[in-house]
């Protein structure tokens, strides 16, 4: 707005002056072009009774208020000398009325349309209140709502009517609550039956449907929960007369089964000497049966040991993998384990018997020569050759016996051959610590 030396006011629009006529209109009061004397027909219809205002929500976006309706400003859009704002509910209702404000947002310029919908219900941010909807707005479509206070939660307006009969809420029993199987798939348990989501997360009664565990079997018991697995909102427990199923409580330690994973030994027959100080043990001997444990073969393959049988890995699964006992295929015993080898799935009825495991006690000894030698079953050993799988200790009576030791850096041992072809010998410690070989009498 610019004003005259003669005191008239003048509307200016890109460069373009214009005046009031004071001709009214249901869009708001004419201006006129200055330049109308001379042909031009331009003109603005600039609406000066309604009261306009900004309002800027909670997400930072602002809108300008007339009449209690809300309009958005389009970017980019100009339309007549401003920018076009349209009515916020545009999306919801197909609203086609606008607005035309100046460049500044300081001139409304024009109100266009008429609404098709009543003006929606705003609160301000301080001493207003959250808008509750109808819990059946998805499924009924009902428009239905209500704006509670957030100082005391009163209610403060109830707008709308239902389009349904209220919903039936049952008291849920007090035994639910969800378990977790070695799998990993999560089921709810209500009084003492399972329940599983349906493929795909069948949705029902504005929730997720859990389907009873025993659905195969035509059970048509299911439970809707909301989306957080918070509240029960509807649920039929119409069993066909199945029995309820029996879970036991996995007490699988995982740090000790950790522990035993690093368990490294090698298979040899019952007539081998040796034994392994830890599977002998009484205090472990629960675990080697009950817990599969991963240990290094002689073949540097690893096995999973689960009750005195071996099993080699096959394939992955979905929940995790499948090992197959070291006699497949003409033994049809098998594993399923997670990642933390725990047992999902097990078939373990073989059809042959079991071999023992041993860990092979080794050490060093310094003979009186000062040589290095390896102890293994009551025979020494002596450093032949370093390979990249670890070292190589043959026979002292090497060559004319070919058993022989391969160990990595712990001394633990890989591979091995046994069959000496003489006796062995006694060794005895000096006072200086060293060893000499004496021959058993």
């Amino acid at each position: 707005m610019i004003q005259l030396t003669s005191g008239k006011r003048l509307m200016m629009i890109n460069g373009y002056t214009f005046h009031r006529t004071g001709v009214k209109s249901k869009s708001g009061v004419r201006w006129q072009c200055s330049g109308k004397n001379r042909g031009c027909n331009a003109n603005y219809c600039v609406n000066e009774e309604n009261d306009a205002c900004f309002i800027t929500l909670i997400n930072g976006s602002v809108l300008v208020m007339i009449d209690d309706y809300s309009y958005h400003k389009i970017a980019g859009v100009k339309y007549g000398g401003g920018f076009r704002w349209q009515c916020s509910s545009r999306k919801r209702t197909k609203c086609k009325a606008f607005v035309i404000l100046s460049d500044n947002d300081e001139t409304l310029y024009r109100v266009h349309g008429y609404h098709n919908h009543d003006p929606p219900i705003s609160s301000s941010k301080y001493g207003g209140g959250f808008r509750w909807r109808c819990s059946s707005k998805q499924k009924e479509k009902c428009k239905a709502f209500a704006v509670v206070s957030k100082e005391d939660d009163a209610i403060l307006r109830v707008c709308g009517q239902h389009n349904h009969s209220p919903p039936m809420y049952n008291q849920t029993p007090s035994d639910t609550h969800f378990i977790n199987l070695p799998n990993g798939k999560v089921l709810l348990m209500v009084d003492g039956y399972t329940f599983h989501k349906g493929g795909g997360h069948i949705r029902c009664f504005g929730g997720v449907k859990w389907r009873c565990s025993a659905s195969k079997k035509r059970c048509n018991a299911y439970v809707a929960i909301s989306d957080n697995d918070e509240v029960v909102i509807r649920y039929s427990l119409n069993h066909n007369g199945h029995e309820r199923p029996v879970y036991k409580v996995d007490k699988t330690d995982v740090k000790e089964l950790t522990l035993v994973t690093n368990f490294n030994g090698v298979k040899i027959s019952r007539r081998q000497p040796g034994r392994c100080s830890f599977c002998s043990s009484a205090k472990n001997r629960k675990t080697r049966y009950n817990c599969p444990r991963l240990i290094t073969m002689e073949t540097d393959r690893q096995c999973l040991v689960y009750r005195g049988f071996t099993f080699f890995f096959r394939y992955t699964i979905k929940t995790g993998q499948r090992w197959v006992c070291s006699n497949f295929p003409r033994c049809k015993s098998y594993l399923c384990v997670d990642d933390k080898f725990c047992v999902i799935d097990s078939k373990t009825k073989h059809n042959h018997s079991q071999k023992k495991l041993y860990l092979c006690p080794t050490h060093l000894i310094t003979m009186s020569t000062g040589r290095k030698s390896l102890v293994y079953g009551g025979y020494t050993f002596f450093l032949r050759s370093i390979r990249r799988s670890g070292q190589r200790w043959v026979c002292t009576n090497f060559p004319r016996c070919k058993s022989y030791l391969c160990v990595n850096d712990w001394l633990f041992i890989l591979h091995c051959r046994t069959d000496h072809n003489h006796a062995k010998k006694k060794l005895q410690m000096c006072a200086n610590g060293t060893y000499v070989k004496r021959k058993i009498k």
